[in-house]
């Protein structure tokens, strides 16, 4: 077979994919008020079930060595098809296809657009996680523990892209709950990793679970970070007046800067210290007062004393966690 036609196959079925992702993403984003209570039913639904079913899974997984394998890579592919599904409010794209449309609700907990390219180096960290579960799955004990958690976190990440959409603006609890549910469970895989951690001897063996447990830290890490961002933005969706907006953005800083800092001195692991202090730098630098001589209005309108404020809060904050996950 010819180059070119080759290449012509491969682009065949990378428009059928898109077309087929954009069929779906069609589907959570339709107007039908049916639709938006099916879909939101069916989330809540499995955000009850699917700890409970994760809970029950141990003895199989104990019993069948591929068992574990299976449900953790079901569960991560399920989260990378899910996450490239178009139409989600943090990726709405204007019609040229070229320039970000804004997002529908104004927060001043919100980080800079920078932030994100963290997402690369998770799911790079994470690829090769699962990869190296799917070869060889060793160390077994403690990836078999923490296999549920894993499965969990994966899926309410999940239903948390089916949920921050258009469609659900006015409810925007849910997909915060979501977010939230998945960040708890990162936590608890990587408190499995931690706990293994502590009773082993400096050597091969433990530097290979450090790497392991590595993308589960920046996983958890920001996961914190952006569940408290989801909040914010159902508040400022919710049209909550701005003093009530304002105390829970000061909240939201001390409470973020709380998860790294305990985390840190709990388990030893300086990465989740360090992922929500990137994260309260980006909210810093998105927070801080523009440049006055620009013509664009800095949203939510807030007196600039105030953005200064606590863009020095949240920049001292995240010195302090950097501070803090090296000592």
């Amino acid at each position: 077979m010819r180059p070119s036609n080759i290449e012509g196959i491969a682009k065949i079925i990378a428009a059928d994919s898109r077309m087929k992702r954009n069929d779906f993403s069609e589907i959570l984003d339709s107007s039908d008020i049916n639709m938006t209570k099916v879909i939101m039913t069916s989330s809540i639904a499995l955000a009850v079930s699917i700890p409970v079913l994760m809970l029950y899974t141990n003895s199989t997984l104990m019993k069948h060595p591929w068992a574990y394998r299976l449900l953790w890579g079901i569960s991560f592919l399920t989260n990378l098809l899910t996450v490239q599904l178009p139409g989600r409010l943090d990726g709405e794209i204007a019609n040229d296809g070229k320039n970000k449309a804004p997002l529908r609700f104004d927060t001043l907990f919100a980080p800079a657009g920078y932030a994100f390219a963290i997402w690369a180096v998770i799911y790079l960290g994470e690829i090769l996680l699962s990869t190296t579960v799917a070869i060889n799955g060793k160390p077994v004990d403690v990836i078999r523990k923490a296999t549920p958690w894993w499965a969990t976190a994966n899926l309410m990440q999940s239903l948390w892209c089916a949920s921050f959409r258009p469609r659900f603006i006015n409810m925007l609890w849910l997909p915060s709950i979501m977010l939230s549910l998945g960040a708890f469970a990162l936590l608890g895989a990587h408190n499995e990793f931690s706990f293994e951690l502590q009773g082993m001897e400096w050597g091969w063996e433990k530097f290979i679970l450090l790497l392991m447990r590595a993308p589960i830290s920046l996983h958890a890490g920001w996961l914190c970070a952006a569940s408290i961002l989801n909040i914010n933005g159902w508040l400022a969706a919710s049209k909550f007046n701005m003093s009530t907006q304002l105390a829970f953005c000061i909240f939201s800083v001390y409470a973020a800067f709380l998860v790294g800092a305990i985390f840190s001195f709990r388990t030893g692991d300086p990465l989740i210290a360090l992922t929500i202090a990137w994260a309260l730098r980006a909210i810093a630098a998105n927070t801080a007062p523009k440049d006055p001589k620009s013509k664009d209005i800095q949203k939510p309108e807030v007196p600039i004393i105030v953005r200064e404020a606590l863009a020095t809060t949240e920049w001292c904050l995240a010195i302090a966690l950097v501070v803090i996950s090296v000592i």
